[in-house]
């Protein structure tokens, strides 16, 4: 085919070396994707460059590090939060001013601030693991404060058909509530078993009328069967306190709602009253820990690393001196002991759990002999004294000691006078007690006073000496 008529050479040759330019930079390129946005390189460059150097070629000079931002501070778990601060975090009631006689009731329990305060300090151990099993529930804290309405957090014993303990309940109605009453054990009196057994009275009247937390706190305070056949004869009450006034409900009951809204506004705003709330030191915080097998009351009392006055208070209720057999019980133990308590009872044989005393070691006593003859290891029994790290104990000193302590004599009467500890053998009898009422109270049984007193009679008289233990 007729073609174009061929160039000249000497204009051939210009016109093919810009074409070949012009080739040179239309050659295509690709985005190498380790570098993102860099710029393109030459496919036929990229492909001549090796994936791994060489190992004759040099490296190229390193690029000095760049300087590394500062570790993160370490971060510290939150304070725990007061007593305080959980009551008001789960307060859901209205304030003191939904009825005018809780007003009356600030200025009777506030009238004298530090001593309220001082009162308020006395009872702050049991209010504060209180307040935290009642938000733990999801009821209205407020309800942590009926204890103090109750019995100011006092475990008072009662016969079975009158209201006993810290909640102040009748024998049926805490059984009702799964709480232990027996001639072993009187759940009443005890804190961590009320407080259960409060717990689930309060959800089932809650339950049973409406969520009205104003005719569940009258049901626990009057009965149940009151509230119903009140609400047999009325409408259900509006959300004034006239409409609960128009049910015909006790005068008492409604001084008790009275009485704990007022508590409630001094904890939500003690400024107002000038209330200065007091602290819980994190030593006398308390902590449950189950104990699985019987054990005495006062190896029980050695273990939870409490004063006599605060075991009592929180850890009564064992009728026979030891904790009641057929489950586990509850024991409230000073908050820096719990973890070490049940490795500690542990290293107790099971044969000398329920019978211990507390006394001062004798001149002549060694306390290595003693632990080898009770079986128990002598690291633990030091443990168990709180002498785990100060060295033996020099004599004199005063002990939790395995054994009934019948081969070491107890203090008498002429001899004990206010010798310290002596109130761990002896009681005084005060005015207005009774064997029944010292019996309850050091966990033993009117039969064993009887006994260790060689008394016929239960007649007693202030002033006299009694025995705690076996002569």
């Amino acid at each position: 085919m007729p073609g174009r008529p061929a160039l000249p050479v000497r204009v051939a040759l210009p016109v093919l070396a810009c074409l070949g330019l012009l080739a040179c930079q239309a050659t295509p390129t690709r985005t190498d994707p380790r570098v993102g946005n860099a710029a393109p390189v030459p496919e036929a460059a990229a492909a001549a460059v090796p994936l791994v150097a060489p190992q004759n070629t040099p490296a190229p000079a390193a690029s000095p590090p760049r300087p590394r931002s500062p570790p993160p501070a370490a971060t510290t778990a939150p304070p725990e939060p007061s007593t305080w601060e959980v009551l008001r975090a789960g307060f859901a009631l209205p304030g003191c001013d939904y009825a005018p006689a809780a007003l009356g009731w600030t200025r009777r329990y506030a009238g004298h601030p530090r001593r309220f305060a001082a009162t308020l300090d006395q009872m702050l151990p049991a209010l504060d693991w209180t307040a935290r099993r009642i938000a733990e529930a999801g009821l209205p804290t407020e309800m942590a404060l009926l204890p103090i309405v109750e019995s100011h957090f006092r475990p008072h014993p009662a016969p079975q058909a009158r209201p006993a303990g810290i909640w102040q309940m009748v024998a049926g109605t805490a059984r009702s509530a799964g709480v232990r009453v027996d001639p072993w054990f009187d759940g009443r009196l005890n804190l961590a078993a009320a407080t259960a057994g409060a717990i689930v009275l309060f959800d089932r009247y809650l339950e049973r009328f409406n969520g009205d937390w104003r005719l569940a706190l009258v049901a626990y305070n009057a009965g149940e069967y009151r509230v119903r056949r009140a609400l047999q004869r009325h409408p259900e009450p509006g959300p004034a306190l006239a409409d609960l006034a128009a049910l015909e409900l006790p005068a008492a009951s409604l001084d008790y709602i009275a009485r704990l809204l007022a508590l409630a506004c001094l904890v939500r705003d003690p400024a107002r009253f000038d209330l200065d709330l007091p602290t819980l030191e994190p030593e006398r915080r308390l902590a449950q820990v189950d104990l699985a097998d019987t054990t005495g009351s006062a190896l029980a009392r050695a273990l939870s690393g409490l004063p006599r006055e605060r075991f009592e208070q929180v850890n009564a209720g064992m009728l026979r001196g030891r904790t009641p057999p057929g489950e586990p019980f509850a024991l409230l133990v000073a908050r820096h002991r719990a973890q070490s308590v049940p490795e500690l009872l542990a290293r107790v044989p099971a044969r000398a759990r329920i019978e211990w005393h507390r006394r001062r070691l004798a001149d002549d006593e060694d306390i290595g002999q003693l632990a080898a003859r009770s079986g128990v290891p002598l690291d633990a029994l030091l443990a168990l004294n709180g002498l785990a790290e100060a060295g033996l104990p020099a004599p004199g000193r005063m002990l939790w000691l395995p054994g009934d302590g019948r081969q070491q004599a107890i203090a008498t009467p002429a001899t004990s006078g206010a010798e310290p500890g002596a109130e761990d053998t002896i009681h005084v009898v005060r005015s207005g007690e009774s064997l029944w009422s010292i019996a309850r109270r050091h966990g033993l049984t009117v039969a064993e006073l009887l006994r260790y007193n060689r008394l016929d009679h239960s007649r007693i008289r202030p002033g006299q000496r009694l025995l705690l233990q076996p002569p």
